[in-house]
C-alpha cells in the first residue's frame, strides 16, 4: 500500500515490520448472547464470540518489532465502522470511501478523521502535537483498536457458518466487545512474559471504549477471585476513561416515547 498518514509517516495498513506497524485480529473465547434472548423470537440476539482488530505502532526504540511495553487505546461509540484505525483503511474500504468524497470524487483525506488522526492535538506554545507520536518517542508500543463490522457464526443455531450474522462492532453490546478485549490483555501480558518484559499494561478507552475496559476489567478481576487462576490477572497498571458514561446516559424522553411507539413495526426500534 502507498497512503501514508497526514500527520505522521507511518506506512498503511498491512506494512509489518521492525519499529513500524503490525496489524492483528482475534475473536473471544468467552461467547455472549445480548438481552433479548427469547427462543420464539427470530428478531432475537445471536450467541457469539465477538472479534476485534487492532494495529501496534512499536516505539521508536523497539528495533525488535515485539511488544515490550504496550499502551492499548481503544476506539469509542462508531455505528458502522466509519472511523477507521487509518485514512488508508478507510480508502479500502467500498462503504466508507464511498461516504467521504472531495467534490473532485477523490478521497477527502483532510476532512476524514480516522483514530490516528484523533491523536493530533495543540501544544501550549501552538505547535501541533500527536500523543501517538509523543508516546512512540517515549519508549511506548501502542496498540490501537478498532471495533469493526464483521460477520460470525451464531452459535445459537445448529449450523456452522462464519457468516451467519452480521455484528456491528462499533455500536454492539459492550459485554461482547469487552470478551475480545479479555482475549487481547490475556494476549499481550503472555507477549510480555514470553519476552521477558516486566513492564505492565496501560489502558485508554474513549466514550464507548472506557465502558468496554471497565466491564472487561471487572470480569477479569472476578474470575481471578473465584477461581485463583493467574490466567485471569490482567496485568494492567493505570486504567484511563475520558468523556465515558459511568452513571449511564440520558436519552430524551422524545426519543424514548418514539422508539416505544415504534417498537412494534421496527425490529431495529425494539
Amino acid at each position: 500500500m502507498q497512503g501514508l498518514q497526514k500527520s505522521i509517516g507511518l506506512l498503511c495498513a498491512g506494512t509489518q515490520g521492525l519499529g513500524t506497524t503490525k496489524n492483528d485480529t482475534l475473536q473471544a473465547d468467552i461467547s455472549f448472547q445480548g438481552y433479548n434472548q427469547d427462543p420464539s423470537d427470530p428478531n432475537r440476539d445471536p450467541t457469539i464470540k465477538a472479534k476485534t482488530q487492532y494495529r501496534t505502532y512499536f516505539a521508536d526504540n523497539n528495533s525488535t518489532g515485539i511488544v515490550n511495553n504496550p499502551i492499548i487505546l481503544l476506539d469509542g461509540f462508531d455505528p458502522g465502522d466509519k472511523r477507521k484505525i487509518e485514512d488508508c483503511d478507510c480508502e479500502n474500504d467500498a462503504d466508507c470511501i464511498s461516504g467521504n468524497m472531495d467534490s473532485d470524487n477523490n478521497f477527502d483525506s483532510i476532512n476524514y478523521d480516522s483514530i490516528v488522526d484523533l491523536q493530533d492535538f495543540t501544544l501550549s506554545n501552538g505547535d501541533d502535537g500527536n500523543a501517538l507520536e509523543t508516546l512512540r518517542t517515549e519508549g511506548f508500543d501502542v496498540i490501537i483498536v478498532n471495533h469493526p463490522t464483521y460477520k460470525t457464526d451464531d452459535l445459537n443455531t445448529p449450523i456452522v457458518d462464519p457468516e451467519e450474522v452480521t455484528i456491528d462492532g462499533g455500536a454492539y453490546y459492550i459485554e461482547s466487545n469487552a470478551f475480545a478485549l479479555v482475549k487481547l490483555l490475556q494476549k499481550t501480558k503472555a507477549l510480555l512474559v514470553d519476552n521477558g518484559s516486566d513492564a505492565q499494561i496501560k489502558l485508554i478507552g474513549p466514550s464507548m471504549g472506557g465502558q468496554i475496559a471497565k466491564y472487561a476489567l471487572s470480569y477479569m478481576e472476578k474470575q481471578e477471585e473465584l477461581t485463583g487462576d493467574e490466567e485471569w490477572d490482567h496485568n494492567v497498571s493505570h486504567y484511563v476513561s475520558f468523556d465515558s458514561p459511568h452513571l449511564g446516559a440520558n436519552i430524551p424522553l422524545g426519543d424514548q416515547a418514539l422508539l416505544y411507539l415504534l417498537s412494534g413495526e421496527s425490529a431495529a426500534a425494539k
